[in-house]
């Protein structure tokens, strides 16, 4: 068979002939693909074998590379092709349409030996090249995520690779199979297979099959299939096979044949082209079948698959494909999706029909040339399948073949496109025909006698934020990789979110709504109103933690102080309020949470208040609290006893409840007209027989409360009373006549379905709540007391002058369940919760007003709402409202200004420095405070509080429940005046919580360095090391130290990017591996430094002297030669610094 060294002239698009090399079943639809030694790359329906598409990857240049061949390897995920050639790796559509050729990577484009997708992130893939090198590449951004030197031996290369949710195993060419870590293709086992190449690697739960060649002697040729535990690499048996295993494929549920699942079967495709089949499940391994070839025809067979269903697909010698299969059935993927089909184009009534309308203008296009990539159509009407291109030309005649052209834009269209990040969006108009959008849209088939009118059909809702990701919960944890996590891909807003990795992570939405709260936010933030004295202070941590949420624009912080401080107030387990077996509904928690959490920020405030720090004692009198002013709504409470006494008593409610008591499920009235009435009898509430202590009595009697609203607050709090389930779905289900027991023949359908119909339908219900509250204040003629009437539409301007409130809504915090809500029919949310997860909407604007912009918040993914009915629209499939929250218009003129103190930052650190559990000298210079923006070097050492929980399944898969939780130890900073070092802080921490280990070996911490009784250490607490740095960074002072992006997650802090320093970064090129601090001080400082344990002194002297070296090779114009020559020597010496062969550096 004679392969052509380059494309023919006269050929735009040749074919080159040759057998199949490789065979693969698609996961994901029913294709069958194959690569021929030609360099082609084709698929195939497994229904009929018809060619789906097709492509020429490569041609023969006749160098040394294309004679090992063309395409080498090629895997598939959901979407795409990635190819392993000797011009390197590409990417193709299912169509077989380039996507990626490599071109802007040079690494990508030397000779590629294998590919394997990520299990976990099937947009990358790894491969590797013949120069040993092993890259993990992103096909969504094309480019190089990691690249290692994967080559132990001189002259070797990887040949074959598998990645499984284990591990990576990889074979080279030496004979050498190993087993790597995943996140940093590190060794962890590897054993000599053989002392030849390794040709093919396959893997079940919990065995390898390794094929490949021993050799000796020329004459002496081994030839089996060695068979090992994967978890350890241990040989477990040896097959001997009739010739060379160039192909293996382990067989892991046995039904390839129809057995049982018990069986484990092993096929093995030699060199002569025999298929033979063993039985793993027997000891030893027994050979059951043995496919050798078709006489008739003299043809053997090349490669061979299998797929998920059990079928068996051989591709022989001479081109052509057989499936075999024990079973009837026409499956042969577990997923059994068809392949995408470009619609076919119906064909018009014959010629005839031109003469009808002979006025009409037809614009005939001849077709002169083909696609490189060839489809197999599919008719949709019961005909036989044909050629496409013939099927074009038989039917030329009686049709118009028009060339597809992009339709020109609406310019008032384009006037409402609403950008995000890079790209713009516009609803799609009705007069864009839906047929259009599912077609592929190269040719455009015209009837002649057809006229094209444009449908007067309304135009649908297009852009669905059902859809949406801020919908959908990002679990931290199931991503297994807090450190390498992406925020800004979810992220683009100049906000900072919230990570959800912690317990208790549903207050999250109410700590970002009060943060949205500028009033609120500015009070609460300055640093002198914080006590470091006092351990932990929920009022305290709120302010660090907005300090932090306002620093980390586009970034995620994590709430671990504020939650800590949470988790030590008293009562907070027997409200409910924490994550556990007895903790409320999350709907229910977040209600009662906020009532919890205001009265506890006014306790604080009051003791703060008392304290003589802030406030002069002649002003103690004359200020309210902002907590009060801000949420506290004046409430006078009557009791009328029994036995005709009365008493009343006037006190602060922070959160109203809606009542749906009197909710009647055959009105179905819009919720706007009806709330504000749910409102007013909230702000007017009478409760009969209830027990209350009398002081005249002095006993507990019958009683009639009455409750009057005096004064509302500046921000009206809205819970809506999820503890009344019944009436709440009821309430909050009046869409159009629509009730709950309507949708329960849908249950059927998928989560996204549900939501998206349930936005829509949400979408032409109308508003739900309103945007403004207009509160009048009217006497009471009975009670002599005020009432407040609520409104919802505008008023005149005669009428707007009598108002005494007028409140804009200003956030939203929602339910969004994860299943339909009419999966519960007993309604008894208490019994059997619905999961789901909580979400906030807030308002961005000074000013509120009708074009504020509205931000939806997920935690930590924060995304622009399209408008604001986004926000005021509800649906039990969609979301449901929790809590809502209106702020008094013109707030800076009722809420009073507090002038800003003048505080110094010195003050506070030295109050800090002041805080010493035991009675230790401190021998650092504590009181020491830097100059402003000067160089400071820190280093951190942690210890583990609690371990990963993680499950283990009988496949060696390992999922993380629950990730290990470090707790701040030592942390150290100095500076340097130019003769010696300075240390400013050396702090050690006490533990609060259980440590389960000091990671000696890498912090030098110890028991005895931590307890309070037997330590040489001035210990100090977490808040006062925390306030510290807290100082400095904000005198402006430099961060420098080698990976401050972990110690800085740890500690929970967040510096300006242009206050960090990290050597780490500074010695790094772009998508390369990450140095050592203990490497880089071998080789550029020539200093031994980490021997037995790790000093946080030694590491941040080490990284100041890092910097500045840096600096000094920077000025002479030399960091790139410096970093091409430390990658060079990192990757000789294996990244290990040697003594006897030195690293010269530059100066």
């Amino acid at each position: 068979m004679e392969l052509v060294t380059g494309p023919p002239q006269d050929d735009p698009f040749p074919v080159i002939a040759g057998y199949s090399r490789q065979t693969l079943f698609d996961p994901q639809v029913e294709l069958l693909w194959s690569s021929t030694v030609g360099g082609q790359l084709a698929s195939y329906r497994c229904a009929d074998l018809s060619r789906y598409s097709s492509v020429q990857v490569c041609y023969p240049d006749g160098s040394a590379a294309s004679q090992l061949g063309l395409v080498r390897d090629f895997t598939t995920n959901s979407n795409l092709v990635f190819t392993a050639t000797y011009k390197g790796l590409r990417t193709y559509t299912k169509g077989c349409l380039l996507k990626d050729d490599g071109r802007k990577i040079p690494s990508l484009q030397s000779p590629m030996r294998c590919v394997a997708l990520n299990p976990f992130h099937p947009v990358q893939v790894f491969c590797a090249n013949d120069n040993g090198q092993g890259m993990l590449v992103d096909s969504e951004r094309f480019r190089i995520i990691r690249q290692e030197n994967m080559g132990c031996a001189p002259d070797s290369c990887i040949t074959t690779c598998s990645w499984t949710t284990q591990a990576l195993f990889t074979g080279d060419s030496k004979g050498k199979l190993s087993m790597r870590e995943p996140a940093s293709f590190r060794e962890m086992l590897s054993t000599c297979a053989f002392m030849g190449p390794i040709f093919d690697i396959s893997t079940n739960d919990y065995q390898i099959a390794v094929a490949g060649m021993s050799s000796i002697h020329p004459q002496m040729i081994d030839t089996n299939v060695k068979v090992l535990d994967r978890r350890m690499l241990y040989p477990i048996e040896t097959i001997f096979t009739g010739g060379i295993p160039l192909e293996i494929k382990l067989d892991s549920y046995g039904n390839t044949l129809g057995y049982s699942e018990h069986n484990k079967l092993l096929w093995i495709l030699n060199n002569l082209g025999v298929l033979e089949c063993f039985d793993l499940s027997e000891c030893p391994a027994m050979l059951v079948h043995g496919i050798v070839y078709d006489e008739t025809m003299n043809t053997f067979i090349t490669s061979f698959d299998i797929s998920e269903m059990g079928a068996i697909a051989l591709a022989d010698s001479i081109g052509m494909f057989h499936i075999w299969s024990c079973l009837e059935t026409d499956r042969f993927c577990s997923i059994h999706a068809s392949p995408n089909y470009p619609k076919e184009p119906t064909i018009p009534t014959p010629c005839g029909s031109l003469e009808e309308n002979p006025s009409q203008q037809i614009d005939w296009t001849t077709i002169d040339t083909v696609a490189a990539s060839s489809y197999s159509w599919k008719e949709q009407v019961n005909k036989e399948e044909k050629d496409w291109l013939g099927h074009c030309d038989e039917y030329a005649d009686d049709c118009v073949v028009r060339c597809h052209i992009y339709r020109r834009v609406d310019p008032k269209l384009i006037s409402t496109a609403q950008k995000i990040g890079k790209f713009s969006y516009i609803p799609i108009p009705s007069s864009y025909e839906q047929s259009d959008r599912s077609s592929y849209g190269w040719i455009e088939y015209i009837s002649p006698n057809s006229s094209h009118k444009s449908t007067n059909q309304s135009e649908e809702f297009q852009d669905n934020p059902a859809f949406r990701c801020v919908y959908t919960p990002i679990d931290l944890v199931a991503l297994q990789s807090l450190e390498g996590f992406d925020y800004s891909l979810y992220n683009k807003s100049p906000f900072c979110g919230l990570e959800n990795g912690l317990p208790n992570a549903y207050v999250n939405p109410v700590i970002q709504s009060l943060y949205f709260l500028e009033e609120f936010r500015e009070y609460v933030m300055p640093l002198d109103k914080i006590r470091v004295e006092e351990e932990y202070c929920l009022m305290d941590e709120l302010a660090l933690l907005f300090q932090m949420m306002k620093v980390g624009s586009g970034q995620a912080c994590e709430a671990s102080n504020f939650m800590r401080a949470f988790q030590k107030i008293p009562n907070t387990s027997a409200l409910g309020l924490l994550d556990g077996p007895g903790a409320l509904f999350i709907a229910l928690r977040v209600e009662s949470f906020i009532r919890y959490m205001l009265e506890q920020l006014s306790r604080d405030e009051e003791s703060f208040r008392s304290s003589s720090s802030w406030i002069q004692s002649d002003s103690k009198t004359t200020f309210s609290s902002i907590v009060d002013t801000f949420f506290g709504n004046r409430v006078l409470e009557t009791f009328e006893f029994a036995t005709n006494s009365f008493s009343q008593s006037e006190r602060r409610q922070f959160l109203w409840s809606l009542q749906y008591d009197d909710t009647s499920r055959n009105a179905y009235e819009e919720l706007m007209k009806d709330f504000p009435k749910r409102l007013e009898t909230c702000f007017c509430e009478e409760t009969r027989n209830i027990r209350a202590y009398n002081e005249a009595s002095r006993i507990f009697e019958s009683c009639t409360r009455c409750k009057y609203l005096v004064e509302p607050s500046n921000v009206l709090l809205i819970g809506c009373n999820f503890s009344d389930e019944e009436h709440y779905l009821d309430y909050w289900f009046r869409y159009c006549g629509e009730n709950i027991q309507s949708s329960k023949g849908n249950d059927h359908q998928e989560e996204e379905s549900f939501r998206a119909q349930a936005a829509h339908t949400a979408y032409k219900g109308g508003q739900d709540i309103p945007l403004e509250l207009f509160l009048e204040k009217t006497m009471n003629n009975d009670t002599c007391l005020p009432s407040w009437k609520v409104k919802t539409s505008s008023y005149g301007d005669s009428g707007r002058t009598t108002l005494e409130k007028i409140y804009d809504l200003h956030f939203v915090i929602a339910f969004v369940p994860h299943q339909p809500v009419f999966n519960y029919p007993n309604k008894a949310w208490n019994d059997l919760t619905p999961p789901g997860h909580l979400v906030v909407y807030v308002r961005n604007s000074d000013e509120s007003t009708s074009d504020s912009v509205w931000w939806c918040i997920n935690d930590f993914c924060i995304t622009r709402c399209q408008s604001a009915w986004e926000v005021t629209r509800f649906h039990p499939n969609w979301k449901l409202p929790c809590v809502l929250g209106y702020k008094v218009r013109n707030a800076s003129r009722r809420i009073p200004k507090l002038e800003a103190q003048h505080y110094s930052l010195q003050d506070i650190y030295e109050r800090a420095c002041n805080v010493v559990i035991n009675s230790v000298p401190n021998h650092s210079s504590s009181y020491l405070f830097p100059s402003k923006g000067s160089y400071i070097a820190l280093d951190a050492e942690f210890v583990e509080i609690s371990k990963e929980v993680a499950e283990i399944h009988g496949d060696g898969t390992c999922k993380i429940l629950k990730p290990s939780q470090m707790s701040l130890g030592r942390v150290s900073v100095v500076t340097s005046d130019d003769s010696h070092f300075v240390v400013l802080m050396d702090d050690y921490i006490v533990q609060r919580e259980h440590v389960v280990d000091y990671l000696t070996k890498y912090s030098g911490l110890t028991f005895e360095d931590l307890d309070p009784t037997t330590s040489s250490h001035p210990l100090t607490t977490l808040k006062a090391v925390y306030m510290k740095l807290r100082c400095l960074v904000d005198n402006g002072c430099v961060l420098i130290g080698h990976g401050l992006k972990k110690d800085f997650r740890i500690i929970n802090f967040i510096v300006p990017k242009n206050q960090v320093m990290d050597t780490v970064e500074l010695y790094r090129l772009p998508r390369q591996r990450l140095f050592s601090l203990r490497f880089l001080a071998a080789a550029l400082l020539h200093e031994d430094i980490q021997g037995v344990v790790h000093d946080s002194l030694e590491d941040a002297q080490t990284a100041w002297r890092l910097f500045f070296y840096y600096q000094r090779v920077k000025a002479r114009g030399l960091i790139p030669q410096l970093l091409e020559d430390l990658y060079k020597y990192g990757r000789e010496h294996h990244w290990q610094y040697s003594p006897e062969d030195p690293f010269v550096a530059p100066i």
